[in-house]
């Protein structure tokens, strides 16, 4: 039985979970990467969930955050839920050299949570490099896709030759968060020719980019999940898998801007939709008709006691 207690902890994007269980038999976190790692490198691990009864936790929340997190650290899941087996792995980025102290949180289908135990990141920093002087690589003509692998017929070879273009959606602040995280809504084009997708995600500070959060097969509609007081830069992939040489074709960089914050005291004005806009304006339109039509009826009933008054001015002289 597993000893019950209140913390409280700061995770990815600022969230805070009032109440956690101490929960370090249920959830392991082991290193895939080789520890430690240059900063600004992709260090993943794998964290395995299970239930109280020990059994696997499958489709079971997870999420992980560092102690003392900076808004230069990214952490990127490759879900938010456990697979079949109830693991979860996940990719950890730093600017910052030394030990990082990583945790986990386990959601259980009965909103129980568990915190795994501390585990322990190393960041080397980066050696100077040498500039390197490359001699101009000769052209090579590019040769043609086999029709067949292995004996295997392929399928005709569609080139791509223009890469996707990024939708930006309304950013959608998520509430209880104690840096006001963000929900991203992102889209792009069906690319001719692409048999995949690779989202691309990196702070604006960063110059690598964490590869590839997901990997779809047809363009779609994902959300992201982003800190509101960072700059990122996302882009897609568009890649064809007969291509000889794998090739891949990317987006523009695409700048998501930081939220604004509100200054203490300051009044948030609040975004109008087009739908909105739309309501508002025919409202105003069905007043401004209504003022008209009081309008005329105002005026024809001046127009009737003036009628009045100087019929009885007619009748009575002594009437004014």
């Amino acid at each position: 039985m597993f000893k019950k207690f209140l913390i409280y902890s700061s995770i990815a994007f600022g969230l805070v979970t009032p109440t956690v269980f101490a929960g370090g038999g249920l959830i392991s976190i082991t290193s895939v990467s080789q520890n430690p790692v240059e900063i600004g490198q992709a260090y993943v691990v794998s964290a395995l969930a299970n239930k109280e009864d020990l059994t696997p936790c499958q489709k079971c929340s997870m999420r992980f955050f560092l102690e003392d997190q900076k808004s230069s650290d990214l952490i990127s899941p490759e879900s938010d839920k456990t697979d079949t087996n109830g693991k979860l792995m996940a990719k950890i980025y730093s600017k910052t050299a030394g030990n990082h102290v990583l945790y986990a949180i386990l959601t259980l289908p009965n909103g129980s949570e568990y915190q795994s135990s501390a585990y322990l990141i190393n960041y080397l920093p980066q050696p100077p490099q040498e500039p390197i002087i490359s001699e101009p690589t000769p052209s090579i003509p590019f040769p043609q896709t086999p029709t067949t692998i292995s004996g295997v017929p392929q399928p005709p070879y569609i080139p791509i030759t223009q890469g996707p273009i990024i939708v930006i959606g309304p950013t959608k602040p998520i509430s209880g968060l104690k840096n006001n995280a963000r929900e991203v809504p992102i889209s792009w084009n069906n690319v001719k020719g692409a048999t995949r997708y690779e989202i691309m995600l990196r702070p604006a500070d960063y110059s690598n980019w964490a590869i590839p959060l997901d990997s779809p097969t047809s363009n779609t509609f994902t959300t992201l999940v982003l800190s509101s007081d960072v700059d990122y830069y996302v882009r897609i992939d568009a890649c064809n898998e007969y291509d000889y040489y794998h090739a891949c074709i990317s987006s523009k960089e695409t700048l998501v801007p930081k939220s604004e914050q509100p200054q203490p005291g300051e009044i948030t004005k609040p975004i109008l939709g087009d739908k909105t806009v739309q309501e508002l304006s025919n409202k105003v339109a069905d007043l401004e008709r209504q003022v008209a039509k009081t309008q005329e009826k105002q005026n024809f009933l001046e127009r009737q006691i003036n009628g009045i008054v100087k019929f009885l001015k007619s009748i009575f002289p002594f009437f004014k």
